[in-house]
């Protein structure tokens, strides 16, 4: 039967906490990049393939985050759809008790 305890080649458990978080903002990067490229490509058809690779990397970054908790961007919807995606909920709560957001 195979080990199922994971050492994390002796790795402390905030060291892994850090190099997932830098891993994470490393992904983030990459899909902005990513993002910025298809935007200025507009219609043509390469424009799919940096799309596609937004998508995928966001995904490996919402994975990397979560277990920081979120420290490093937030949620997976944050990653998945921004990191304001909550905000607009919040705003109309607070408006419904009457504050602010």
């Amino acid at each position: 039967m195979a080990n199922t305890k994971s050492n994390f080649s002796g790795l402390t458990d905030s060291q892994v906490l850090q190099v997932l978080s830098h891993i994470a903002k490393s992904v983030n990067l990459m899909a902005e990049m990513c993002r910025e490229r298809a935007e200025a490509l507009g219609d043509q058809d390469v424009a799919l393939t940096f799309h596609a690779m937004d998508t995928m990397l966001l995904g490996v970054g919402a994975l990397a985050d979560m277990p920081t908790g979120g420290d490093t961007v937030g949620d997976f919807a944050a990653w998945m759809v921004g990191p304001l995606f909550w905000r607009e909920q919040r705003v109309a709560k607070a408006k419904a008790k009457g504050g602010a957001a």
